[in-house]
């Protein structure tokens, strides 16, 4: 499909700008605390990390591919897997696609990103050869100029998917103020998540829709 209103992200931006945005508003950033243990006591969850404990009336569990095992502590049963994609990019050369496409963009400082795979390999992010070339050669078949251009990084990353590959939106079935979120495509749904997901996590309505998204859809 194609839009005129079609756009990427710099995914280092975008980073840095939504930890800005998050601090902005009053929100506070640990990393390094993974999470060993949550525990609801009367009507608060205390969340048990490596570096301490935090206490709150409200519980969101969006941990990409570890939401499953955090939502088992508060019986949620939330079926995701990893699956790894691999990236390539290119030197920089003159701007020459004015326009996102699929598996293929140019920066803003004229580096190609080619993709994309799709492997089953658990939590391996190691880079394979083989994929390398074969996503080397599909770019070439669309763009043969981009035979010209060398290659000088790759890496692998580990997308969060699904049974259906389709958002996961979740209450908890025993308490209200749980939540658990997992799906692939965070950016093109980011319209969506501040928005009428943000108030459904605060105010608790699911906005009309939101039930075709909880897990019982895996359950016929």
């Amino acid at each position: 499909s194609y839009s005129v209103h079609d756009g990427h992200v710099n995914p280092l931006a975008l980073l840095r700008a939504l930890h800005a945005a998050f601090r902005g508003f009053g929100g506070y950033y640990y990393p390094g605390h993974s999470v060993f243990d949550i525990r609801q006591r009367a009507k608060q969850f205390v969340v048990q990390t490596f570096g301490g404990s935090f206490a709150a009336s409200k519980l969101v569990i969006a941990a990409g591919n570890g939401t499953g095992r955090l939502a088992q502590m508060v019986g949620m049963h939330i079926p995701v897997r990893p699956e790894k994609g691999e990236i390539l990019v290119t030197e920089r050369t003159r701007p020459c696609l004015p326009f996102p496409c699929n598996r293929i963009q140019q920066t803003a400082e004229g580096s190609f990103l080619l993709g994309a795979s799709q492997e089953d390999t658990g939590f391996d992010i190691q880079t394979n050869t083989r994929v390398i070339q074969c996503i080397s050669n599909r770019a070439r078949m669309v763009f043969p100029v981009l035979g010209k251009l060398k290659i000088i990084r790759s890496w692998a990353s580990l997308r969060v998917i699904t049974p259906d590959k389709m958002p996961i939106y979740e209450a908890s079935g025993s308490s209200p103020e749980v939540f658990a979120i997992a799906l692939h495509s965070g950016v093109t749904l980011a319209s969506l998540h501040a928005t009428k997901l943000a108030d459904w996590i605060m105010d608790g309505h699911a906005p009309a829709g939101f039930q075709n998204f909880r897990c019982r859809r895996f359950n016929v």
